[in-house]
């Protein structure tokens, strides 16, 4: 468990298991620790050295106020800082929805750091969230939780104690319309990046069409289309059923690098 700096804003991240590393990031508004929760840290921590981290502006992380704080270089900055407190050259990376597009930042700026992608939830567009856009400054977070919760029902206890501990404003900054479109960059580079890919989305999710194009255009990907299931199920009961094929891809992708 440690910090690192980057430029004067803190990333916490945390490391459990022993193996081939990866990188586990969480969606917006999130933290590190459903990633234990859901089970998923134990299907992995057998064979890989887990990484967790509480990306910028969540969890225990510094959660600055600026929207420039959210570009893609200093997100992928971010994770060549852990690896590098690591003393870790390149890892998997597999992360949600934001996580996801902290993993486009990533292949953007630094694809020698990445072995692998796993990304669910994330594609070049940023359409659907500027459609959301429910993280807006001054806004009260009780308010955000409510109107979510009238949409999806009441959450899990634990998701509601993380989700009402978010700073909003911060929440506002990472989303912020200033810096969410980075779809040509993330685009141009994911179209040359050659390395082992896997891209999930659910079939309701209006991210779909996006990553399903995405994925046609890229030289070494694969694309999972997970029926009926929107943006939250996707991340929830979607990485559940995917585990398996997701333990699958890092052995093999690990067998073809040694």
């Amino acid at each position: 468990m440690a910090y690192v700096d980057n430029n004067g804003v803190k990333i916490w991240y945390e490391v459990e298991g022993i193996g081939s590393p990866v990188i586990l990031v969480h969606g917006s508004s999130g933290n590190l620790n459903p990633w234990r929760e859901s089970g998923i840290t134990e299907q992995l921590n057998e064979k890989n050295k887990l990484i967790l981290m509480d990306a910028r502006g969540h969890g225990k992380s510094d959660k600055p106020h600026e929207p420039a704080e959210y570009l893609p270089a200093p997100k992928s900055k971010d994770i060549e800082l852990i690896l590098d407190d690591l003393g870790i050259g390149e890892a998997h990376f597999f992360g949600y929805s934001m996580g996801g597009r902290i993993g486009l930042d990533t292949v953007a700026h630094a694809p020698q750091r990445i072995r692998s992608l796993i990304a669910g939830g994330a594609g070049p567009s940023p359409a659907a969230l500027l459609q959301e856009q429910m993280f807006k400054k001054g806004r009260n977070i009780k308010d955000v939780l409510e109107v979510i919760e009238n949409k999806v029902g009441r959450l899990p206890d634990k998701a509601r104690e993380t989700f009402l501990a978010n700073d909003m404003d911060a929440l506002a900054a990472s989303q912020d319309p200033s810096i969410l479109d980075q779809e040509e960059l993330y685009k141009r580079s994911l179209a040359n990046f050659a390395k082992s890919t896997l891209m999930f989305v659910g079939t309701d999710d209006p991210r779909h069409s996006d990553i399903e194009m995405t994925v046609a255009n890229m030289p070494n990907a694969k694309f999972i289309s997970l029926d009926g299931l929107d943006h939250m199920g996707a991340g929830t009961k979607g990485v559940s059923s995917l585990m398996p094929q997701i333990s699958e891809f890092l052995s093999l992708v690990d067998s073809d690098h040694n």
